[in-house]
């Protein structure tokens, strides 16, 4: 399901429950709502997390990181409020092609910006993921953010840990 749904996103489909599901059944017999049921079951399995799936996630995408001449990861934050609660999630995505397609994330359980422990937190399984595999040795990775994450802390902790670049 996983590898279906990344590669309706990178065909150019909307991330939207009822595009990918259409986006599925082209390829199946199964109907749309169907497949809609099918990845609402899958984005809201407890087993399913980011920590277990980011070493996978980054060997599915062997074939589009090694056609790359740098990683790039990009991070964000988005917020919005649902049912009077708010929703914060942090993401740290690789760049391909202009899309970012997530690898890591952590949902906040508040509203407002997130710290500079949280960026540790989403940015050192996606990086050491990426440093063990030998099919990636010497090839850069450059990390960028938007103007939330531009503080010089970051950049220093990276280049210190990792030897890697920001651009934030």
């Amino acid at each position: 399901m996983l590898s279906a749904l990344i590669v309706c996103l990178l065909e150019g489909n909307k991330v939207h429950i009822a595009r990918l599901g259409e986006c599925l059944a082209v390829d199946s017999d199964a109907s749309v709502m169907a497949n809609m049921q099918r990845i609402r079951r899958f984005l809201s399995n407890e087993r399913i997390s980011p920590t277990v799936t980011v070493v996978p996630l980054i060997c599915l995408m062997r074939l589009l990181l090694t056609k790359l001449p740098e990683i790039v990861l990009t991070m964000d934050r988005t917020n919005w409020e649902k049912r009077r609660k708010y929703i914060n999630i942090l993401t740290v995505a690789v760049s391909y092609k202009g899309r970012a397609i997530p690898l890591f994330w952590i949902v906040l359980d508040r509203n407002g910006n997130s710290s500079f422990e949280h960026w540790k937190q989403v940015l050192t399984p996606v990086i050491e993921g990426l440093q063990q595999m030998e099919w990636l040795s010497g090839k850069s990775i450059h990390v960028t953010a938007d103007r939330e994450f531009a503080r010089p802390k970051l950049a220093e902790w990276l280049k210190k840990t990792y030897d890697i670049d920001a651009t934030l």
